[in-house]
């Protein structure tokens, strides 16, 4: 597996077989170490026909895949899902997913946007949002889309929302004089803030599973379900 997730890019032609190794072709048995195909026909039985979902080793080994997959766009940041156009139907990134009529390749390339991690991960929170998963340590931010605002997790343990040139914070966890560990939304739901010793000193109180928190252009924090809907929403105004 060491040597499958080594490889880039994730995809190249000729997309079917052939062609340099790759990442995709490497994992599903085009070429060696040939992780995927190799699992279904050693185990056999149903796991070698189409009827292979009836066997629970399928949703087992189907897991350990997708965790590949992510582990791989972890190590390799840079590098996109392949082919974007120009490749067999159902496999480009704006392509329907068959039989699905209203899901596209590109929906469900980030795991962590459908809700869920998985526990080798420890992400650092990117753009103006963070996502399940997703973490802040010492001095590490997000800032709006617009760049007008920033929250920050500051070396001192707070929590911190500031308009860019002003000193006095919008919203702050008023975890400050505590040592920085790291500040994480969690898989179910909460925003929270464990200090250098791994103990817990500050949860936002949220509830539910693949919320996640943006920073608007507004200035304001948002806590929200796979849904949409807003479960908290931050003050707009200047704290005093």
């Amino acid at each position: 597996m060491t040597a499958c997730l080594a490889l880039t890019p994730y995809d190249s032609e000729p997309w079917e077989a052939g062609g340099d190794p790759t990442f995709r072709k490497s994992l599903e048995g085009v070429t060696a170490p040939d992780i995927h195909n190799r699992v279904h026909t050693w185990i056999g039985g149903n796991m070698n026909l189409a009827s292979a979902p009836n066997d629970p080793v399928f949703w087992l080994h189907h897991c350990n895949i997708d965790r590949l997959w992510a582990q791989w766009q972890q190590e390799h940041p840079k590098l996109t899902y392949q082919p974007q156009s120009g490749g067999p139907p159902g496999q480009n990134s704006d392509d329907l997913m068959p039989p699905w009529s209203s899901v596209r390749v590109s929906a469900v390339l980030n795991h962590r946007s459908l809700g869920y991690v998985y526990d080798t991960e420890n992400p650092t929170a990117q753009g103006d949002r963070m996502r399940p998963g997703d973490t802040l340590r010492g001095g590490d931010s997000i800032g709006s889309g617009d760049g007008r605002y920033r929250l920050v997790y500051e070396t001192d343990g707070n929590l911190v929302l500031y308009r860019d040139g002003e000193r006095t914070p919008r919203w702050s966890s008023g975890t400050q004089r505590r040592s920085p560990g790291m500040c994480v939304m969690q898989m179910d739901g909460d925003l929270t803030i464990d200090d250098a010793d791994g103990q817990r000193v500050w949860s936002l109180g949220t509830d539910g599973r693949g919320n996640r928190l943006r920073l608007t252009d507004e200035g304001t924090l948002e806590v929200s379900g796979l849904s949409g809907e807003i479960a908290w929403r931050s003050a707009h105004e200047v704290m005093a």
